[in-house]
């Protein structure tokens, strides 16, 4: 059976395949995929944290056979999930700190600050990242009345409680590592 009709069967069953893809960053990863979309040449495939699919050339993917190779399919998060903002900003704190920038920072947040001429710090950041606890209401408005009420509102665990703001614009995220990275992307720009 060749590589695309297993992948083919793969994407038909709804498997989770595991794959050693020699091509893309990190040449020789072993990964654990979803096809999504079989072609002669290449495959679309999701893996099982990603939101995204991605393209995998045919050609470079080896199917991993070994008890050893799916072992290291698995994927790792980037961060622990007990990971603190102080945590995951501790590589970036200098860089940002040696900025010209007034730095605001407590355990939910941080942010940049710029200054008027007269040396006073302007009211709102240029940069910031921040933790929005999920609540558990929120406000509805009847449109009718004009009365505003207080509703239950379900917790999913799908929600993007970090925010990251700059003059480009404004993201959420799930994840606290995805937040950082967006933050320190905005800071290398902004610089």
């Amino acid at each position: 059976m060749s590589v695309s009709e297993y992948l083919q069967a793969a994407k038909e069953n709804g498997e989770l395949i595991p794959i050693v893809y020699h091509g893309g960053s990190h040449p020789g990863k072993a990964r654990l995929i979803y096809p999504v979309k079989v072609t002669d040449a290449e495959v679309w495939g999701r893996e099982p944290d990603a939101v995204r699919a991605k393209c995998f050339k045919i050609a470079k993917i080896e199917i991993a056979s070994h008890e050893a190779e799916i072992h290291h399919c698995t994927t790792q998060p980037s961060q622990a999930a007990s990971e603190t903002l102080d945590q995951a900003l501790a590589p970036y704190l200098a860089q940002i700190k040696a900025a010209a920038w007034t730095v605001e920072h407590d355990e939910t947040s941080i942010g940049l600050y710029t200054h008027f001429k007269n040396g006073k710090r302007r009211k709102c950041p240029v940069l910031y990242l921040l933790y929005f606890e999920p609540s558990p209401y929120r406000l509805e408005t009847d449109w009718k009345t004009g009365e505003r009420k207080q509703v239950e509102n379900t917790i999913t665990g799908n929600e993007r409680p970090w925010a990251v703001g700059s003059p480009r614009g404004s993201w959420k995220f799930k994840k606290l590592s995805s937040a950082v990275n967006r933050f320190m992307d905005e800071f290398r720009f902004a610089i």
